[in-house]
């Protein structure tokens, strides 16, 4: 498969005909990034943010098949979508390794609500993404599959020391990501169990609280079979799985 063969962007349906504008600029308010007095700032400790990790499955045999060139612009091409997506949502593209792709949503303050809607937009995110690789015949076909993995909780972030690199972030909540979605079935979204508590929460409620499961099902499908998976720090699922089938 060429890379000029591939389809156009999409946010949900396979049948949609709108496209997402080219990613402009990594999602970064600039209150990270500097001081009060204005100078750069290497490493911050940020209480909450939503990190996510994604990655196909069953990539290597389609390697083996299609070969290292024909894959990696197949690869290319999903991540040139998702990054239109992340800048659609304002999600922070941070980097990819293969055929896995780590974004991150930044709170722009601490209020439980603020980072609620971190969470929210990680799962739009990562379902948008998921229709992507789902709307892709040569994936489909090799049963090749997206894995996303969701976390929340603290991160450093900032710039590294070594020259050449860019915005990074570190830290445990960053390893589970990495864990939940090494861990979960292809094409399920696992989300940390600090994810869900934050809808829970019974001081949060209001007349229209949202939960979950609304987060999901609005979100936008493409018809396909997708899970999404409530996992908790130890990878145990504790709370519930859902299998859904959004026509």
């Amino acid at each position: 498969m060429e890379l000029h063969n591939t389809e156009k962007v999409r946010l949900g349906s396979c049948d949609r005909d709108e496209s997402v504008a080219p990613m402009q600029s990594t999602q970064l308010p600039m209150g990270l990034l500097t001081s009060a007095s204005g100078s750069l700032i290497a490493h911050q400790r940020m209480q909450e943010a939503v990190v996510i990790f994604s990655d196909l499955t069953g990539f290597q045999p389609l390697s083996k098949k299609y070969g290292d060139i024909t894959c990696t612009n197949v690869v290319q091409t999903l991540f040139g979508k998702f990054d239109s997506v992340a800048h659609s949502l304002g999600v922070t593209p941070l980097k990819t390794n293969g055929d896995q792709y780590i974004a991150v949503c930044l709170p722009k303050n601490e209020d439980l609500f603020s980072i609620r809607s971190l969470v929210v937009r990680a799962i739009k995110f990562s379902v948008m993404l998921r229709n992507i690789v789902s709307c892709n015949a040569m994936l489909v076909s090799s049963s090749c599959f997206l894995r996303v993995g969701v976390a929340t909780g603290t991160v450093i972030s900032g710039y590294p020391a070594r020259p050449n690199t860019g915005f990074d972030i570190w830290g445990n909540t960053v390893n589970r990501a990495a864990m939940l979605e090494q861990y979960t079935a292809p094409n399920t979204i696992a989300i940390c169990e600090d994810s869900f508590n934050l809808f829970n929460n019974k001081g949060l409620e209001t007349k229209n609280a949202t939960t979950i499961e609304d987060v999901y099902s609005k979100s936008q499908h493409d018809g396909h079979d997708c899970g999404i998976t409530f996992q908790s720090i130890q990878l145990k699922t504790k709370v519930a799985v859902i299998r859904a089938f959004i026509g």
